[in-house]
């Protein structure tokens, strides 16, 4: 068997690369989409008494933490306080992300059961 009969012909090499280019294509315009939709990013969450306010960026990185004068009568557990309200926002965040992960893939992967899963 010669080495020619191996090869690809380039014409269907490229017809396939610009296939492939196009489902990528549509695909971040279906990702901004639902960006859009869902306001997938920034994630702003209150503690239960309103005293501490959690802000996290695009990437689910603590972006801003605002306390309420109230809560500095509260030193010995505002640490705590703070650290439950950034467990809380994460969780909003990663909510946030799995829906719309979800969104993109569809059903054949239940993303929202595997983070359930992590979550005690």
């Amino acid at each position: 068997m010669s080495r020619n009969a191996d090869r690809q012909d380039p014409q269907e090499m490229l017809a396939r690369i610009d296939r492939m280019e196009q489902g990528a294509e549509q695909l971040l315009a279906k990702l901004e989409g639902l960006q859009a939709e869902l306001g997938a990013g920034a994630v702003e969450v209150w503690s239960e008494d309103g005293l501490v306010r959690v802000k996290l960026d695009n990437e689910g990185c603590v972006d801003e933490i605002e306390l309420h004068e109230y809560a500095m009568r509260y030193r010995s557990t505002l640490g705590e306080h703070i650290r439950q309200t950034v467990i809380q926002a994460k969780q909003v965040h990663a909510d946030k992300t799995a829906e719309l992960a979800q969104r993109l893939l569809g059903d054949t992967i239940d993303l929202q059961g595997i983070l359930n899963q992590f979550r005690s």
